[in-house]
């Protein structure tokens, strides 16, 4: 999955000073900020900026000795443009373990961005001592960053997988499992069973977690896990207006790998088809 980068490790060490050849990564309105260069599309460096004003930088992590820093500042040049964060997954020409930390980087700069101004009192905030918090140098509210939890469930019949798509225009266009986000006061349990009932109408039974993974482009925690139905008839609303265009029994031998392992969904695929879950 996007975040197995082993052998490479992310560590952390406020006491760097920016080099050139560090990443910046910086966010505007929910997207990331690319360099394009020819024909190909990077994450920008501290040298691509002339004259950038080191104080607007702020040191995130290492991974080997490439360092990350995030701007706060909305940053570009005619040679950069700002992009869906979902991009950083699919730049291929560099090692996963780059974009993953990039797409780490870019949940915090996402996160700094909309908290800076204070949700209690409407003051600027500031950065605090810890190594992401804010502080409201107002109220002295800390701020610490925010993880949605999500779940997503393999629902099994037999030698069957419930595959949906959905239904909103510009979706994610490959099929999916049933997944969705944990309201407040709920369980991941009742979480399963209240979005297989209000995606495909089905009961499920004998819940088992599977693995849970780090998801920066929804600012979200994943976390996997395998039901059994219980009772077979699926029911979408069919009038265009709800969340999935289609929920279908798929046997393992008719599954399609329509998208790589980076995602948890995809794994939990694979690993149906393979017979392994």
């Amino acid at each position: 999955m996007f975040q197995e980068i082993d052998p490479h490790k992310i560590s952390f060490n406020e006491t760097r000073e920016p080099a050139s050849n560090d990443y910046v990564v910086s966010v505007k309105y929910g997207k990331v900020l690319f360099k394009k260069t020819n024909d190909e599309i990077d994450i920008p460096l501290i040298s691509d900026f002339e004259g950038i004003d080191l104080k607007d930088l702020k040191y995130i992590m290492t991974v080997e000795k490439s360092n990350f820093y995030i701007s706060v500042e909305h940053i570009s040049l005619p040679d950069m443009e700002y992009g869906k964060l979902l991009g950083l997954l699919h730049l291929d020409s560099i090692p996963q373990e780059i974009r993953f930390a990039a797409s780490t980087c870019a949940h915090l700069a996402t996160w700094y961005e909309d908290n800076k101004l204070c949700g209690r009192c409407g003051t600027l905030t500031q950065y605090g001592k810890e190594r992401n918090e804010l502080v409201c140098p107002n109220c002295g509210r800390h701020i610490f960053p925010t993880i949605a939890p999500v779940v997503i469930v393999g629902i099994t019949n037999g030698d069957k997988l419930m595959l949906t798509r959905y239904a909103a225009k510009g979706a994610y266009a490959h099929h999916s499992l049933v997944a969705g986000f944990v309201e407040v006061g709920e369980t991941l349990e009742d979480a399963i069973r209240r979005e297989a009932c209000e995606e495909t109408g089905l009961k499920v039974k004998n819940i088992r977690y599977f693995a849970s993974q780090p998801w920066a482009f929804s600012s979200a925690l994943l976390m996997g896990f395998w039901a059994e139905a219980d009772g077979t008839e699926v029911h979408i609303n069919a009038d265009g207006k709800g969340e999935l265009a289609t929920a279908e029994w798929i046997s393992r031998d008719d599954i399609k790998m329509e998208s790589d392992e980076s995602s948890l969904t995809w794994t939990m695929i694979k690993r149906f088809k393979d017979n392994e879950k």
